[in-house]
């Protein structure tokens, strides 16, 4: 099965101080990081979702190659959510999702989202006492329409999505994974 993915990049960065899709890991950018890890596992397009599409060009510098398209979020849907129905209205199977900010994402739990989610064709994302880690997940086609009609009734929450869809947990991953770089200080949590 086709699997498509997406890295979202689209945040203002506000408690970072600066953009932090560009801040390196290592000598690597946020953004190469999380493409370079979905280029490796999906089998499909390969789309960066952002606020402007000038994302990738500042400085001069794009992400690695690999990258089909950067798309616009969509402007119905606020955060996160934009990102993911800009790449499923692109999709005619389903969507791979990383955001850009969690470098410490195994491609073996990519690889393991991508697998069940296409061969269940239900939406797959880690869960732990937390809840739902919506932003490392595969969403399949048919949810575009779910997703456009529950920000349409004012749900802007994946989590709550993912609830209500029957999402199905991921069995295996590690909850240092999923450190998300808010702050310059969170680099001192994260493990490549």
């Amino acid at each position: 099965m086709r699997v498509d993915g997406v890295v979202l990049a689209g945040g203002r960065s506000r408690r970072f101080g600066s953009d932090k899709r560009f801040a390196e890991v290592d000598g690597s950018r946020l953004l190469d990081i999380a493409v370079g890890k979905l280029a490796s596992v999906v089998t499909g397009g390969l789309y960066v979702a952002g606020g402007t599409l000038s994302a990738g060009l500042e400085g001069g510098r794009r992400p690695q190659a690999g990258v089909d398209a950067w798309l616009r979020d969509d402007p119905c849907a606020g955060g996160p959510l934009g990102g993911v129905i800009a790449a499923l209205s692109r999709s005619r199977y389903g969507v791979l999702v990383l955001a850009c900010d969690m470098p410490s994402v195994r491609t073996a739990t990519l690889a393991a989202l991508a697998s069940v989610g296409a061969r269940t064709r239900r939406a797959v994302a880690p869960r732990c006492v937390r809840g739902w880690e919506p932003l490392v997940a595969y969403y399949p086609g048919w949810m575009l329409a779910l997703l456009r009609s529950a920000v349409a009734g004012g749900v802007r929450a994946p989590h709550r999505i993912l609830d209500a869809c029957g999402a199905l947990p991921l069995p295996a991953w590690r909850e240092a994974e999923f450190v998300n770089i808010n702050r310059p200080a969170d680099f001192s949590k994260i493990r490549m």
